[in-house]
This record gives C-alpha cells, sequence and structure tokens, in this order.
C-alpha cells in the first residue's frame, strides 16, 4: 500500500543527505567518473546511472531493501549506502561499486537500532568517522562509529541522545561542529541543536535549543544548511493538516545557536516536507507533497531570508504527484523529486542565473514502486 502524505508525516522523514559536493557547481569539465541516483523504495532500492550532460537517468536496477525505509545517506567517499529500516529497528549497509554503481550488502547489516519501530533520517560527518540517525519513536539521536574500510557500525557509548517529539531528520553543519534534528510532533515545530565530539561523536544540546519554527504549528522535516554554513532550513510540511512554510534560521559560527531569519517561516506549497539548497547556496527548493510542485526561492546572502522565483512554484511533471523527498545532482545542474504516487522520479534543469527550473527530456522516469527517499552521488 502506497503512503499519502499523511502516512509520511506519521513516519519518519528519511534522512538523507540530499547532496555530496563532491565537484564544483557548473564546471566546465565532466566529471571522470559517471553519478548515481538510488531511490530507496517498497521492498527495494532502485539505482540509476545519471547522465551528467543531459540529467537522464538509466534504465533501473534492483536490489532488495527494507518494507519501510526510513531514510538514506552515503557517506562522503561515495563507498557505501545506508538505508534506514523503519518497521525493522535497523540500518540495512551496501557497498558500491565504483564502476557499475551497483550495490551489494555488507558484512555484518542490518545492523540494530534501538528496539521497535521508529529509525528514520540520518546524516554523515564530512570526515565520514561518524553516522548520526534520528529515532522517531524513541525521542533521540544514535550515533554509530564508521569503520573506513568496510563500512561496519559501531554504536557509541551513551547513544541514543535525547531530542524532541518524534525526530525525523537530522543534518550536520559543514564545520562538522554541529548537529541539528528535526522535531515532527513539537508543539513548537522545533529544532534541536548539539554540538558533537569529534573523537567520541558524543552529542551535547546548544544553549537554548530546541529552536521554534512557530508556535502550535507541528511539522517540520528535512533539514538542508547552505554550503557557507551560515543559514539552516528546514521544510514545515505539517501533520494532521498539510502545512505550506519554510522556516530560515541565521546559524551562530561559534555557539551552534539558531536565530529565525525575518520573515521566517516564508510561505511554500502544501506538505512542504522537503527542502534542498543548491550548490552555489543562491536556491532553496521545496517539494510541496500536497500541491505535486516544486517551490524555488532565492536566497538573500546577507540576510537568508527567502523570495519566491519567478515561475515558481515548477510543476513536477508526474500525474499522480507526492514529490516526498529532494535530491540535487552533485554538479549543482539538476534537481530530482521521488514522487511516492505516481512510481516515478522527475528530473529537473536548474538555471543557475534565475534558480528556475524546466523539465529533463524523458522525465519523469519510471523504475521504482512507492519511492521514499533519494539521494545521488558522485564517485571521486
Amino acid at each position: 500500500m502506497k503512503r499519502s502524505p499523511a502516512r509520511f508525516a506519521a513516519l519518519a522523514c528519511g534522512l538523507l543527505a540530499l547532496v555530496w559536493s563532491l565537484s564544483g557547481c557548473g564546471s566546465s569539465s565532466p566529471p571522470s567518473k559517471p553519478d548515481y541516483a538510488y531511490s530507496a523504495n517498497l521492498n527495494q532500492i532502485t539505482g540509476f546511472t545519471v547522465n551528467v550532460a543531459s540529467g537522464a537517468l538509466s534504465a533501473p536496477t534492483n536490489v532488495p531493501g527494507p518494507n519501510d525505509a526510513g531514510g538514506m545517506v552515503a557517506d562522503p567517499s561515495a563507498q557505501f549506502l545506508y538505508v534506514s529500516d523503519f518497521t525493522g529497528a535497523a540500518i540495512d549497509g551496501l557497498a558500491i561499486n565504483p564502476s557499475t554503481g551497483g550495490l551489494t550488502t555488507i558484512s555484518g547489516s542490518p545492523f540494530p537500532v534501538g528496539a521497535g519501530n521508529g529509525p528514520s533520517g540520518m546524516a554523515i560527518d564530512s570526515a565520514g568517522k561518524f553516522l548520526f540517525l534520528a529515532h522517531a519513536n524513541l525521542n533521540g539521536i544514535f550515533v554509530f562509529t564508521r569503520d573506513a574500510t568496510t563500512g561496519a557500525l559501531t554504536e557509541v557509548t551513551g547513544s541514543p541522545f535525547a531530542a524532541g517529539k518524534t525526530p525525523q531528520h537530522v543534518v550536520v553543519h559543514p564545520s562538522a561542529n554541529f548537529l541539528y534534528a528535526s522535531n515532527l510532533n513539537d508543539p513548537m515545530g522545533s529544532i534541536s541543536a548539539y554540538m558533537f565530539d569529534p573523537t567520541t561523536g558524543a552529542l551535547t544540546e546548544i544553549a537554548g535549543s530546541p529552536f521554534a519554527t512557530q508556535a502550535g504549528s507541528p511539522g517540520p522535516g528535512r533539514l538542508a544548511i547552505d554550503p557557507t554554513g551560515k543559514y539552516l532550513y528546514v521544510g514545515l510540511g505539517g501533520t494532521a493538516a498539510p502545512n505550506h512554510f519554510v522556516a530560515a534560521f541565521s546559524i551562530n559560527s561559534s555557539t551552534g545557536a539558531l536565530t529565525a531569519v525575518p520573515g521566517s517561516p516564508f510561505s511554500a506549497g502544501n506538505g512542504s516536507f522537503s527542502v534542498a539548497v543548491d550548490q552555489s547556496g543562491k536556491y532553496v527548493y521545496t517539494a510541496n507533497a500536497v500541491d505535486n510542485t516544486i517551490s524555488a526561492f532565492a536566497i538573500d546572502l546577507s540576510t537568508g531570508a527567502l523570495t519566491s522565483v519567478s515561475g515558481s512554484p515548477f510543476a513536477t511533471g508526474a500525474t499522480s504527484g507526492s514529490p516526498i523527498a529532494l535530491a540535487m545532482e552533485p554538479g549543482g545542474m539538476f534537481l530530482y523529486t521521488a514522487n511516492q504516487d505516481s512510481d516515478n522520479i522527475s528530473g529537473l534543469s536548474l538555471n543557475v542565473t534565475t534558480g528556475a527550473l524546466t523539465p529533463i527530456s524523458g522525465s519523469p522516469f519510471g523504475g521504482v514502486t512507492n519511492p521514499f527517499d533519494l539521494t545521488i552521488v558522485r564517485v571521486p
């Protein structure tokens, strides 16, 4: 059975590291190796090769995956892919073949996470040393060390660390000093903020945390930080009823504390759970699950405030819709949505001058079933 936007709100948002910025935005030199796109679907993980010139996706290949994926993330070296199993209380670990993009289960996988339903969104620090996971039903953040050679996970001492009500997604600051978690069912729609120990991975909550997105309106979903580390954005998709905002915060570079950007939250489409920032740090995008659109915003680089891009919102091109997840191609030229109710993936070309989106030829791309999360990696 497909998960509706309401079901999406009840479950965890994937996590996902939406972008691994391993190349310069708009570089004229083509990458030496292809990009690979991965979609976490019902009972399987689907892989594609990305045409870096056109953005088109290849024919899909499938491997078994969780019945109910909560999130997905690749490590910075693009050697391993991790998929959280919401109902299986585990994380599936897979090795990425650098030549083909094929996936194979790593030794020790699946790795257990607590007890009962709830493993959700994930993030990995820039050094690839730690994996962080939001557990929606235990209201905590699990932390694991990663074996750089095998990809195996080992839970750190003190894990899980307390979070707010129903944490959904986590994101690591570019400085690798701070971690943020969105608390879906917190009445203030809050964001928990932590400092983390680069040696042990232990988390310490930052003074003032959790930080409210807006009073009386729960529903924060996926998080994104601009490349400079100055601003944090979170989609506010709602819980019992669809929300239609994206919240913006400035980040204190010394303490990690959050301060709401003037004018926040900014109006987006209905069910705006997912959010992405492009590699240039100029644009923010939200996937609007109810409207079947993508809202696009220009970032005021001095304040972090958002202004709607001309032509926004943009249609995904999927007939049934429910765009659940966003992923940016590492070169910064293409944006993709996982369309849960349409069983496909939309690809859109990004105009780096205006932020506008236009459909890629051949989009939407089929071969997925009930996709819930999406990530794209570039092999170094």
